[in-house]
């Protein structure tokens, strides 16, 4: 670490306008100056002067700058003068190394031009030194330098980034060479150079400009490549990390070639590779996590500075194994970089032999890899071009529809999200290539070979079949694209499959990528078609049925598209037949008198009718149900409709046809309005307030988002000053309706006074019409100012206007006590604040202030309110302050909460209502800490406002101290540049920056010191009183935890580090368990990692006195472990250790709270060697998409075996019943298995068969109570064993089998979806251990059907609704269908593959394996009918027939709309059931004759036959289009099945013998379809039946 100088005096501190007047001197040459500098002797003084001054880190900003700029001005000037004397100074290594460590030691935390100058300056003097000797010094003065801040790896270290910095900057100007820099840190001359040590102590050592041997050179460069770049882990150092990495591969690569070998810089152990290939691999395995920020900073800078080296990597890389798509033998490291240097390499064409079809195709190959930066990576590479104009292949064509539907349903976000950017540049390629498809002028050989190209081009005919061909296939791709697109928006897709598939199609409009050309022969250009001409209907019902989704984002995205549709798309919605719809569906018109009190009048009769009636539906759902999702998509169709209204555009302007619209609502706004405050609770279910307000709050932001341009548009802006008056009426009546409610201390607890029985309202009911009444009446109002300033009703705001406002506001927060209902009023005020002070009216301007004084005035007069956090009265404050989030305003409320708060409590008053102020002024100075508007304007009152807290939480009342807690969080958070910056995650990217706290706080170590060393001191006076004494222990809590989370976050600065750290240990050992496990948490970061072994054995070799001190170290120890997980030698040497004290500390230890700690620290690093071995040993990619080994668990430590045998006895030996020992016995069931999977014993003893029978048995069934950790540690090796069984030759094939069957039963128990999350994930880790050991025999045959159910067990997990459960499931299904010899003995190919392209190839492997199988077609059958969602959860067998329930049944029960407010989400929202159902049709269609179970079939058809006779029923007397009864998910499901089981059927009954009636069948569906169109039969269904007729 870089120290700064001591002995700083304020003597030797130029003030800030002496160096202003010293800097123009010298540029002026002091000649006007009376007092400049006149004399040399004079300016050597100035410049020692200056360093001094610019070496001080207590500065501020601008006087930093100043001295930075003086320092130039000085040593210019020095440089510039012929005094010999005077250029010897300037040009002195004393002078250029002092200056030196002041850029390096200052400018991180400082303005970074002025060094950025200072460091070129430096440059300048180096390159102009006339000694050579004294520049060869410099060099290595400044190799050392930098080189011992890289190497030592101190997060705290303020000189990470200035090193970085000066290091690249002196490689760019050929002042250092790679050469120099290997050579000198290859003799360590860092670690010559102690903290706080003159750096002229290294001028005289050795310079080893010697040449060294190229494997020498190799290792040292490795050594400062890996060393640099693990400084990439922190997202502020990552750009300068990469940059300098750059410049130096660059430069190394030139010194290379004068080796003894000059191709040993590219020859190693791994073939022909760059020497920061390995460095890269070795970085990207320690930290994969930070992938993409290797991504964006380290390879571009390779590519971009290391031109020849990434050619000659490009000529030496190996694609064989990418091209036969087998991984077994790539690592994931390998491809990471692999595929990161070949989109560089792509993007800048450095290829020279290896095409580019040739990497597309490769690429394609793993747009289904289960590690989401590898799939990102190979989409990328794919869809990347120098010209739109580039066709594709018909392989990546093909590869992209399998991958496609996987990444619309992707689930992690953040993937999602880079998927989604991809599939826009996808669709704008695509267009390009079709567009220049239909003009002739594409590219076809631009990415083939040299001598197919030249080929193709020498033959115009075949030339012109490839185009052709190329055209077809491309617009195939976009028709299937666009039909899967529609498909996606059904009502059982998931959140993930519609935000991603209505984030595509708003794309494909605004970008009018869905207008393509078609060809024509009058024009070259053809005509331009739009691609959802024919599907719009289909489309808008979908779009109006997202409408109503639950999730706001989905709704948000589905009105936004509605908005962008063509006028004339509409016509596709318009019913033509209503007349006869109407005639023929007399429900149509009770639906649309449904909900006559809803102002529909304002739509034109003559309007669109399709989307009349959706918006009608939608009111009625809304007036029904009282949800908020279906009231939002009221307001927004409303909107729209009004929007759509196509006579009034010829009548009225768009502005008067919404206030005439918005007229309408407030007429019927004030008529429920009424009926609530006359009675409220009839008006919860029939007087909904929720749709109105948020269509009038659609319709005034449709209106305020245009300026008025002319005289007429400024006469309309009175109308809306009336418009704005009957809104704040409105908002002013709807408070008075609530309050009463909302008002009271527990509105969760209120009661009407008088309850209907025939129609009650429960509290949660009234609460919830109450809460969000209010909110969207606040929401209205702040619609009126949500514009820009010139929007109209912003311009018709008046001063009385913001008053009425803002005290209404002010009102509601002063009286409301809970959180949830004044959220939305505190935006709202803020906003009507900032629009005050912007307001050109001085008396607008005024209200703030005036609001800020009736606050303090609140604060005095709830001093005794002390409930709910302050309630409104911090969104106050922090509402007033966002007008004016800086200056004097702003300090001065500061000050004076700063100011209530220090106020003395009374500590004689033994009132329980006492008055205490400080308790508001907390809570409001925390939210102001807390907002990040005010974050530049609190940092002056940061050291102060520390001081407060650590006072308030020595206050005598606990109020006091506990608001002071909170303020102390908040405070901690502040300091790290608001972030939570905990460190549950090892390494922290904000570890680096928090360190810095304790320069800028410098008073935050004497404030840990004053917290960790508290101690109560209980007054007698108090005692004598009778005064309440605060419990001694709680009150060390509330000093200590903030203490030791500021060291957690920020660790301890070095100068207090021996006093920080003793007192925090004092805390380890003492008496409160929280406080122990908190300082072994804080205390357990402290440690480097190269330390953590060190530390393990200091822990455990020190003595201990008491129990307290052991349990402290223990958990010390758990944490500092948590560290080590990815590090499989060091758990190893760890867990070698701690055994070696298994005697002392179970055997000769009483306590058994120490006795279970130990154990339950001996099976996490058991389990962390599990888990690591159990993914691939060694390998720290991502610990989901690792593979699993072929091997069994092995002890890969030397432990004593007398230990191990001991551990054994000890943790089968019985604890007493006694309550003290259940710690001890739960870490002994947790333990227990894990020691048995590492003991290869039981395995290899003849007693293996037993064993394994008792394992998993017991873990299916138990006769008394079984722990529930342990009850899935023994079904995890419960696969294990079973395997073992199936090995043994001394277990017949019956037994087996039975065996086998009863364990996949169990298997299916312990996947249900209500199973906890834990047993689900053992059931999977079970099922993978069973498939690794039993993969070499033939367990998938004909015969097994105990196996085939075992693949269904494995197929049902990868759709459980935990992302890990999946995971897991889809690295077994991998590996299993890797190691599977198909029908010609080749091998399948072995690439780790994500969840849905897991399920689609375990399908399709059932299908070919078991195609004659009458289980599995039973099974399919089962799937298909779904009937099994209805019947209770029992684990079935195999040749189980299906169970058919009657659809009209299932229709009726469905059909009924669920009214309750609030609706129970389903358990698994992972599985699209009608998505399913078309899956396994495909599996039946495809099973072989001899399959078919001819009883199960008949059953079948007339479950069909009924099922399409009851949809056929409800179609003829309901209307269906938009909204209507197929919009319900359950429903749809039901249609689609039935449709699905209809199409299996009319296949079927081509084979006669089976004796399906087909054409009752295909009578059944004609009807359907008639019946169907006259109703406007939801679309997908209606192409269903099409599909079957065809």
């Amino acid at each position: 670490m870089v120290s700064g100088q001591s002995g700083e005096t304020e003597a030797t501190v130029i003030p800030e306008q002496e160096l202003i007047r010293i800097a123009k001197s010298l540029k002026q040459g002091g000649t006007n100056d009376p007092n400049g500098i006149s004399s040399e002797k004079q300016l050597k003084a100035t410049l020692r002067t200056v360093i001094k001054t610019a070496s001080c880190t207590q500065l501020s900003e601008s006087h930093a700058a100043t001295a930075c700029d003086t320092l130039r001005a000085c040593l210019a000037r020095c440089e510039d003068s012929g005094d010999p004397d005077l250029l010897t100074h300037a040009y002195s290594q004393e002078t250029w190394t002092e200056i030196f460590d002041i850029f390096l030691r200052s400018s991180e935390s400082r303005k970074p031009k002025p060094f950025k100058l200072l460091l070129l300056a430096l440059e300048r003097n180096l390159t102009k030194n006339p000694s050579q000797f004294v520049k060869d010094r410099l060099i290595a003065h400044i190799i050392s330098k930098t080189w011992q801040v890289i190497s030592l790896q101190d997060d705290g270290d303020s000189a990470v980034k200035p090193s970085l910095q000066a290091l690249r900057h002196f490689i760019c100007k050929n002042v250092i060479r790679a050469q120099d820099i290997v050579l000198i840190s290859s003799q360590d001359l860092g670690a010559k150079v102690t903290e706080g040590a003159n750096p002229l102590e290294i001028q005289n050592a050795p310079i080893p400009m010697v040449s060294l041997s190229a494997s020498t050179n190799m290792e040292h460069s490795h050594r400062f490549l890996c060393k640099t770049l693990s400084w990439v882990r922190h997202p502020d150092v990552a750009p300068i990390t990469g940059r300098l990495i750059g410049v130096f591969c660059s430069s190394l690569r030139a010194w290379s070639y004068s080796w003894e070998t000059p191709a040993g810089l590219a020859t190693n152990s791994h073939g022909n590779q760059p020497i920061w290939f390995s460095a890269l691999k070795s970085s990207v395995q320690s930290q994969p996590e930070l992938l993409d920020l290797f991504a964006v900073h380290v390879f571009p800078e390779i590519v971009r500075q290391d031109c020849d080296g990434i050619a000659d990597f490009a000529e030496v890389l190996s694609l064989k194994h990418l091209e036969q798509g087998n991984l077994i033998a790539y690592g994931s490291a390998d491809l990471h970089i692999s595929f990161l240097l070949l989109r560089a390499m792509k993007q800048k064409g450095t290829f020279n032999t290896i095409d580019n079809e040739t990497i597309d195709i490769t690429a394609s190959k793993l747009l289904c890899h289960a590690d989401p930066h590898i799939r990102v990576l190979a989409f990328s590479i794919v869809i990347q071009s120098s010209s739109p104009k580039i066709a594709f292949p018909s392989t990546v064509l093909s590869s992209l529809v399998n991958a496609l539907p996987n990444y619309h349903a992707e689930v992690d976000p953040k993937a999602r999200q880079e998927n989604l950017a991809l599939i826009k540049r996808l669709c704008l390629r695509l267009k390009g290539v079709l567009i220049s498809l239909s003009k002739g002028k594409v590219d076809l050989w631009s990415t083939k070979p040299t001598i197919e190209r030249d080929r193709l081009l020498s033959n115009s005919s075949a030339a012109s079949e490839l185009a052709e061909a190329s055209r077809e296939h491309h617009l195939d791709f976009f028709v299937w694209y666009r039909d899967f697109l529609l498909q996606e928006l059904s009502p059982t897709g998931s959140y993930q499959r519609h935000v991603v598939s209505l984030k595509v199609i708003d794309f494909l409009m605004s970008s009018s990528c869905f207008l393509l050309y078609e060809e024509s022969s009058d024009t070259l250009e053809g005509e331009r078609c739009d691609f959802f001409k024919s599907f719009y209907h289909e489309l808008l019902t979908s779009l109006l049925a997202l409408a109503i989704d639950p999730f706001d984002d989905v709704r948000e995205l589905a009105a936004c598209i509605l908005k962008g549709i063509p006028r004339a798309a509409w016509a596709s919605l318009s019913l033509k037949k209503a007349a006869e719809v109407r005639s023929l569906c007399p429900s149509y018109a009770r639906e649309s008198g449904a909900a006559d009190d809803i102002p529909l009048s304002a739509y034109n009769p003559e309007g669109n009718p399709g989307l009349t009636l959706a918006c009608q539906r939608t009111a009625k759902r809304a007036q029904t149900t009282a949800r908020a999702d279906h009231a939002d998509g009221f307001g927004r169709l409303y909107a729209l409709t009004v929007g759509l209204n196509t006579v009034s555009d010829q009548e009225h302007t768009r502005a008067e046809r919404d206030q005439h619209a918005l007229g309408r609502l407030m007429i019927e706004l004030n008529d429920r309005i009424r009926k609530t405050r006359v009675d409220i609770h009839t008006a919860v279910k029939t007087a909904s307030l929720h749709g109105l307000l948020i269509a009038a709050r659609y319709l005034v932001l449709r209106y305020n988002r245009h300026n008025p341009t002319d005289e007429l548009e400024t006469s309309r802006s009175l109308i809306w000053r009336d418009n704005c008056d009957q809104l704040l009426s409105i908002a002013s009546n709807v408070w008075l309706a609530v309050k009463h409610i909302l008002c009271a201390d527990a509105p969760e607890g209120y009661e009407p006074d008088t309850l209907d029985d025939q129609n009650p309202v429960g509290t949660k009911d009234m609460l919830s019409f109450c809460w969000r009444a209010l909110k969207e009446s606040s929401t209205s109002m702040h619609s009126m100012i949500a514009g820009s300033k010139g929007a109209p009703i912003v311009q018709a705001f008046q001063t009385h206007h913001y008053r009425i406002f803002g005290e209404l506001a002010f009102t509601e927060l002063a009286e409301l006590r809970h959180r949830g209902a004044f959220s939305t009023v505190s935006q709202t005020f803020s906003d009507c604040c900032i629009r005050c002070v912007e307001s050109k009216d001085l008396e607008t301007q005024e209200l703030p202030k005036s609001w800020y004084q009736k606050t303090l005035l609140c604060i005095q007069q709830r001093a005794s309110a002390l409930t709910r956090r302050s309630a409104g009265l911090p969104a106050m404050i922090t509402g007033i302050l966002s007008a004016t989030p800086k200056g004097a305003f702003f300090d001065t409320v500061i000050r004076d909460l700063q100011a209530i708060a220090q106020l003395e409590t009374d500590i004689d008053s033994k009132d329980e209502h006492l008055d205490l102020p400080q308790v508001h002024a907390f809570n409001c100075l925390k939210d102001i800490f807390t907002d990040a508007r005010f974050n530049t304007a609190v940092e002056q009152h940061m050291s102060a406002s520390l001081e407060l807290a650590v006072h308030a939480l020595e206050s005598d009342r606990w109020a006091v101290r506990n608001c002071g807690l909170m303020f102390m969080k908040a405070l901690i958070t502040r300091m790290n540049d608001g972030t939570n910056t905990l460190s549950s995650k090892a390494p922290s990217s904000h570890r680096r920056v928090s360190s810095l706290v304790y320069e800028k706080y410098p008073n935050v170590p004497d404030l840990l010191l004053r917290l960790l060393t508290h101690e109560d001191v209980i007054d007698s006076e108090r005692l004598h009183k009778g005064v309440a004494v605060p419990d001694t222990l709680l009150t060390q809590a509330q000093h200590v935890f903030p203490a030791l989370e500021i060291i957690e976050q920020s660790g301890i600065p070095t100068k207090y580090y021996t006093e920080i750290w003793q007192a925090s240990w004092n805390h380890l050992e003492g008496p409160v368990w929280a406080l122990r496990d908190k300082a072994a948490k804080a205390l357990s970061y402290l440690p480097n990692s190269n330390a953590i072994e060190t530390e393990v054995r200091r822990s455990l070799q020190s003595s201990w006195s008491r129990q307290n001190s052991l349990h402290g170290r223990l958990l010390y120890l758990r944490y500092l472990i948590i560290r080590l997980r990815s590090d499989s030698q060091g758990l190893h040497a760890v867990l070698i250790q701690i055994l070696k004290h298994f005697q002392i500390m179970i055997i000769g230890n009483p306590c058994p709270m120490t006795r279970s700690t130990y154990v339950t620290l001996l099976a996490d690093i058991l389990e962390a060697i599990s888990k690591d071995e159990f993914a691939g040993g060694n390998c720290r990619t991502s610990e989901k998409y690792k593979w699993r080994p072929s091997t069994p668990l092995k002890m890969s430590c030397k432990c004593s075996s007398e230990d191990w045998r001991l551990l054994t006895q000890y943790l089968h030996r019985d604890c007493p019943g006694n309550p003290a020992f259940a710690l001890e016995v739960a870490a002994k069931r947790r333990c227990t298995p894990l020691v048995a999977s590492f003991d290869e014993s039981a395995e290899s003893s003849s007693q293996g068969p037993e064993i394994g029978h008792t394992i998993f048995a017991d873990s299916r069934t138990s006769d008394g109570p079984c722990h529930p950790e342990h009850a899935d540690q023994m079904l995890r090796l419960s696969g294990r064993f079973l395997a073992s069984v199936t090995h043994s030759n001394d277990v017949s094939l019956a037994a087996v089998s039975t065996m086998t069957s009863s364990w996949s039963r169990a298997l299916q128990l312990a996947l249900d979806d209500h199973a906890e999350v834990s047993t689900r994930q053992a059931a999977v880790d079970s099922l993978a251990e069973f498939f690794d050991r039993t993969k070499d025999m033939k367990v998938d045959s004909e015969e097994a059907s105990g196996n085939l159910l075992l693949m269904l067990v494995l197929y049902d997990s990868l759709f459980d609704d935990d992302e890990d459960v999946r995971d897991s499931g889809a690295a077994t299904v991998s590996k299993l269908l890797s190691s599977i010899t198909g029908q010609d003995g080749s091998k399948a190919v072995g690439i780790p593959l994500m969840v849905p392209a897991a399920s689609r190839q375990l399908l399709c492997h059932l299908k070919d394996r078991y195609r004659t199988s009458p289980a599995l077609w039973m099974e399919a059958v089962q799937r298909i009918i779904g009937t099994q969602q209805f019947l209770p959860r029992t684990p079935h067998k195999a040749h189980q027939s299906p169970r058919f329930l009657s659809p009209r049944t299932l229709l009726a029960r469905l059909k009924p709309e669920d009214t309750a407010l609030f609706v129970e989400e389903k358990q698994n929202l992972y599985i699209d059931e009608a998505k399913e159902a078309g899956t396994w049709l495909e599996v039946l269609l495809t099973m072989d004759r001899t399959a078919i179970d001819i009883e199960t079939l008949r059953q079948l058809e007339g479950w069909t036959f009924e099922g399409i006779d009851a949809l056929t029923d409800v179609a003829g007397t309901e209307i269906d289009g938009p909204l209507g009864w197929t919009s319900k998910p359950e429903v749809y499901t039901l249609g689609v099945r039935i449709l699905h089981a209809a199409q299996a059927l009319m296949r079927f009954s081509k084979d006669e013998s089976l004796g399906v009636d087909g054409n009752a069948l295909r009578a059944r569906l004609e009807k359907m379809l008639v019946v169907g169109e006259e109703s406007y039969l939801n679309g997908s269904w209606m192409r269903m039946i099409r599909k079957s007729l065809e």
